[in-house]
């Protein structure tokens, strides 16, 4: 790697000396035309028409059949509204002049920014000219062994990140984890740009989650458009002091607009979320009060199971059940649930996808889940509770032995509610009392 560099870094010092003339005029307007369609990044609402003075371009020479180039230009991307709120993108004239490093080849141009990947040139090269150009007289900058890092050592032991392969998240990706370590080197400063091109652009909200090891994160690692972003980290740690400092939205793991921290239900979300027993809807919505559906609850059982329950077969399930899709994101669970003898569907060879459950019916899972356990004396667990004869009679032991281990508490102390809906706020804190005490893993 780094015999490459070198020879490489006085190829690019030999070229990059004068302002190269190997275009032709026609070449050059196409090259100009190219890169203006680079930073649309493929937003089809482009704005014009640019100017090409505003332009200019040093050429550095040939790497592999292709042509390493500098662009400099005094554009930056913005936003207006149109018509019915419509976003449109183009660019304005900025004092400040952007330099961009592109290669060029076959009427395409792509950023060596991103650390790209071409047939003739591999995310290692496009790695190595990036430090050659940005980097050139630094030791301590190198490339990951998977090539998907631009790191600067700090010390013997920690690393700051320059730059990420933003090519490994496809476009509109809406999350981004940065590691706690890359190469054995642990990660504690985040440099200017190095996430720039994972970024979602405008297509909603950005999430990104912060390790407690980094200690200082440039202004724009992430890209510009800091309303978009949203911080996760730990309480008191260096990224919610970033969030503060520059106005981002911050939030702990497990925690969501819609559950504040005064709400009763709050811990239960955030262990559930946490431990991906229960998670949002999306990043921003829990639904706490959304009632619980069948197969999302069989979904949380079999999560919360450890067993391999996505390697079961799906196709016997659909056909058992007419609305159970083969592919649905709770097949394998139903699958999983049904075959184990957990949950059953109607008799009208439905499983009730869709349908809210209800107390009696989450307990009746949770009963046949522990393998049904002998209870002997339903009748005195029940005994206090003043609704407890509208109690299915399929459910009457399994809400006695939920009862006797304290896995629900009365709606009150003389009822149980048994037909009412069991909302989802209700279902995690269940599971964070059952899961405290350790009682689920491996099934009797």
């Amino acid at each position: 790697m780094k015999k490459t560099v070198s020879i490489l870094l006085s190829v690019l010092l030999l070229l990059g000396s004068v302002q190269t003339a190997a275009f032709a005029q026609s070449e050059e307007s196409l090259l100009k035309e190219l890169f203006y369609n680079v930073l649309l990044n493929g937003y089809p609402d482009q704005v014009g028409p640019y100017d090409e003075a505003k332009l200019s371009y040093t050429e550095y020479g040939e790497y592999n059949g292709y042509r390493i180039i500098l662009f400099k230009e005094h554009y930056d991307i913005y936003k207006t509204k149109g018509d019915f709120g419509v976003a449109v993108y183009g660019y304005q004239y900025s004092h400040s002049i952007n330099e961009r490093l592109l290669a060029f080849k076959d009427n395409e141009l792509f950023r060596l920014n991103a650390l790209e990947e071409r047939e003739e040139l591999t995310q290692a090269d496009a790695a190595d000219l990036y430090i050659k150009y940005y980097y050139p007289d630094d030791d301590s900058v190198f490339v990951s062994s998977e090539a998907d890092y631009v790191l600067r050592k700090k010390d013997e032991n920690s690393v700051e990140i320059l730059r990420y392969a933003g090519t490994s998240y496809p476009k509109n990706k809406k999350e981004l984890f940065v590691p706690e370590s890359v190469d054995g080197y642990m990660v504690t400063e985040i440099g200017k740009n190095a996430y720039s091109y994972c970024y979602s652009g405008f297509n909603g909200r950005f999430y990104v989650t912060v390790p407690t090891c980094v200690t200082k994160i440039d202004k724009d690692a992430f890209g510009a458009y800091g309303q978009y972003k949203v911080i996760y980290g730990k309480r008191g740690s260096y990224a919610e002091e970033y969030a503060k400092l520059y106005g981002l939205d911050f939030r702990q793991p497990g925690e969501y607009p819609d559950t504040p921290a005064d709400a009763w239900y709050y811990e239960a979300v955030r262990y559930n979320s946490e431990r991906e027993y229960m998670v949002g809807l999306d990043k921003d919505h829990f639904c706490p009060a959304r009632i619980m559906q069948r197969q999302d609850f069989a979904l949380v059982l079999a999560r919360l199971s450890g067993e391999d329950y996505e390697e079961y077969d799906t196709k016997q399930i659909a056909v058992k059940y007419t609305d159970v899709g083969i592919y649905a994101y709770y097949s394998t669970a139903l699958a999983w649930a049904t075959q184990n003898g957990i949950i059953f569907g109607y008799q009208n060879k439905k499983f009730g996808v869709g349908d809210p459950i209800t107390r009696e019916q989450a307990c009746t899972i949770f009963y046949r889940y522990f393998g049904s356990p002998e209870i002997s004396n339903a009748d005195e667990l029940l005994n206090g509770f003043t609704d407890a004869d509208s109690i299915s009679p399929y459910a009457v032991n399994a809400m006695a032995w939920c009862i006797k281990n304290n896995i629900i508490v009365g709606t009150s102390q003389t009822t149980l509610s048994p037909l009412d809906y069991a909302s989802r706020a209700q279902i995690a804190a269940i599971i964070m009392r059952m899961d405290i005490r350790e009682m689920f893993g491996v099934r009797p």
